[in-house]
C-alpha cells in the first residue's frame, strides 16, 4: 500500500533447532501508516527463509489500518460502533465490523445507524435511501475506548459524528457526540446503552426535531421475524417465528416516542426501504408509529 512504509523489515533469528520458539520482542519490524489515511485494509507478507536449507515459507496478516469503528462487548454479546453514526458494521460492507453478536448466533443485525429529521426534506443518516445508501453523516472524531481503571468492568466506545457542508439546505447542520458502552457484571450482560448529545451547529431553531434509531434486525430467519411494541416499558422488540432470541430497542429518555416497525419490501401497507426510502418517508416514520 501507498499509505504504508516499511521501516524495519529484515529480523535475523539465527540457528533454530526443531520445536524451538524464538521471537524478535527486542528488534520487531515496524510498519509507519501514515494517520490520515482510515479504514484500508492492509495485507502484509511476511517471507521465512534459510540459505543453508533453501526452505522459504509466506505466511500473510490482514488487518485495517486506521478504523474509525470498534467493538463493545461483554461475556454474552459484542457490538460493532461506527464513527459515521452505524451500528453493527461501518456501512453495507460486513467486513468492518462484528455486528450484533449474541452467545453462540451468528451476527442478528444486519445494518443500523441514528436518523435525524426535521421536516421531509431535511434527515440525516446513513442508512438505505433512494435506491442507494445515504451517507449524510462522517466522522469528526474516531471512535476510542475510554476504560476506567475503577470500572474496568465497562466497555466504552465514544466518538463524533456530522452533516455539516456549508451552502446545503437538506442538512442539518448538526454535531453529535456518542458514548455507547457495556457492562460485564451479572445483571447487566446482555444489553448495551447508547447515548447521543446533540448539538444544533445551524442558524435555525429547530421546533419538530426527531431522532430515532434505525435497526434491520436479522434474527434466524429473516423473512419471518416480527415485532411488537410494548408502550408502557417504552421498548420495541423483534423475534422470528421460527425461534432463536429476542432484542429489543428500549427508549430512556423521558422525551414523547415513537415506533414504527417496517416490513423493507413494503408489505402489509409499511414504507417500503428496500427502494424510494426517501427523506420523506424517514421523517414520516420517525415522527409517527
Amino acid at each position: 500500500s501507498k499509505h504504508c512504509i516499511v521501516l524495519n523489515s529484515k529480523v535475523n533469528l539465527g540457528y533454530m533447532n526443531t520445536l524451538t520458539t524464538k521471537n524478535n520482542i527486542n528488534n520487531p519490524f515496524k510498519v509507519y501508516i501514515k494517520d490520515t489515511y482510515k479504514n484500508e485494509e492492509i495485507l502484509l507478507k511476511i517471507t521465512y527463509t534459510d540459505e543453508q536449507t533453501g526452505y522459504v515459507a509466506n505466511q500473510y496478516i490482514k488487518f485495517t489500518v486506521n478504523p474509525d469503528f470498534l467493538t463493545v462487548s461483554t461475556d454474552e454479546f459484542k457490538m460493532t460502533v461506527a464513527g459515521n453514526s452505524n451500528i453493527g458494521y461501518r456501512d453495507f460492507n460486513v467486513g468492518q465490523g462484528k455486528g450484533f453478536v449474541y452467545k453462540d448466533y451468528k451476527s442478528i443485525l444486519y445494518t443500523g445507524g441514528l436518523v435525524v429529521g426535521v421536516d421531509t426534506e431535511r434527515v440525516s443518516d446513513n442508512i438505505y435511501g433512494n435506491n442507494s445508501v445515504d451517507m449524510d453523516f462522517k466522522t469528526s472524531v474516531v471512535p476510542y475506548k475510554n476504560i476506567s481503571p475503577y470500572a474496568p468492568y465497562i466497555d466504552k466506545v465514544e466518538g463524533e459524528f456530522d452533516d455539516i457542508i456549508d451552502n446545503n439546505p437538506y442538512v442539518l447542520n448538526i454535531r453529535v457526540k456518542f458514548s455507547i458502552y457495556a457492562r460485564n457484571l451479572e445483571n447487566d450482560r446482555k444489553y448495551a446503552i447508547l447515548n447521543y448529545k446533540i448539538h444544533n451547529c445551524s442558524d435555525i431553531s429547530y421546533r419538530n426535531l426527531y431522532v430515532g434509531l434505525y435497526a434491520d434486525w436479522d434474527v434466524e430467519n429473516p423473512v419471518k421475524n416480527v415485532s411488537y411494541t410494548d408502550t408502557v416499558n417504552r421498548y420495541i422488540y423483534t423475534y422470528s417465528l421460527t425461534g432463536g432470541p429476542y432484542v429489543a430497542i428500549k427508549a430512556l429518555s423521558k422525551f414523547p416516542i415513537n415506533y414504527y416497525s417496517f416490513d423493507n419490501n413494503g408489505e402489509n401497507n409499511s414504507i417500503m426501504v428496500l427502494s424510494n426510502f426517501t427523506s420523506k418517508y424517514k421523517y414520516l416514520a420517525l415522527s409517527s408509529n
